[in-house]
């Protein structure tokens, strides 16, 4: 095999190399992406009219970040959550936010007075 046909071979390589690095990448972004339309709609929720108790929960993610974990079941009214700074996909969580899948639950029928300080 000549030079040029090494050559050749080695930028092929590259390519595919190249190829599945651009696809990996094009992958992470994706996710990031498919994320946002969820944290409208928990920002949304913070700003609930009726100020409806909601309890947070975990989502289908394989790990959880001690954040998340801490959090999950805690049930506070939407202001709350708000006023602490603390929701589902916030990019002050441990885990970023970025691959969260966390969420709130209203719980219209929940009678009690909050669990106190969030967190």
């Amino acid at each position: 095999m000549g030079w040029l046909s090494r050559i050749q071979n080695k930028i092929s390589g590259f390519g595919a190399t190249a190829r599945r690095v651009v696809n990996r990448i094009a992958s992470r972004v994706a996710t990031l992406w498919s994320n946002t339309p969820l944290k409208f709609e928990t920002l949304g929720q913070s700003y609930d009219r009726d100020d409806q108790w909601y309890q947070w929960r975990l989502g289908a993610t394989e790990r959880h970040c001690t954040d998340c974990a801490h959090l999950h079941g805690q049930i506070h009214r939407a202001s709350e959550w708000r006023l602490a700074g603390i929701s589902p996909q916030s990019p002050d969580l441990e885990c970023g936010g970025w691959n969260c899948d966390c969420r709130f639950v209203a719980v219209p029928d929940y009678q009690g007075s909050g669990e106190g300080v969030i967190g």
